[in-house]
């Protein structure tokens, strides 16, 4: 399995070391491991959804909307 650094997700996720930082620490990073005294994210790991994200954002990064559309 490749893993990417921390920095390296940022950039991808366009997130700031922080924030992964601290869902890493939060364990909502799925598969995130501490190797000594980095994190190692999984390369097929899925971009984590921030409370501040706003539809038009997620949609801009490429993500599912996370309001659902109204069915007609």
């Amino acid at each position: 399995m490749r893993y990417m650094s921390i920095p390296e997700a940022a950039l991808l996720w366009r997130l700031s070391p922080e924030q992964l930082r601290k869902n890493c620490e939060t364990h909502q990073l799925v598969g995130a491991v501490r190797f000594g005294y980095r994190w190692l994210i999984p390369a097929d790991a899925r971009r984590p959804i921030l409370a501040d994200d706003t539809p038009i954002q997620s949609a801009a990064r490429g993500l599912r909307p996370i309001i659902p559309a109204p069915a007609s």
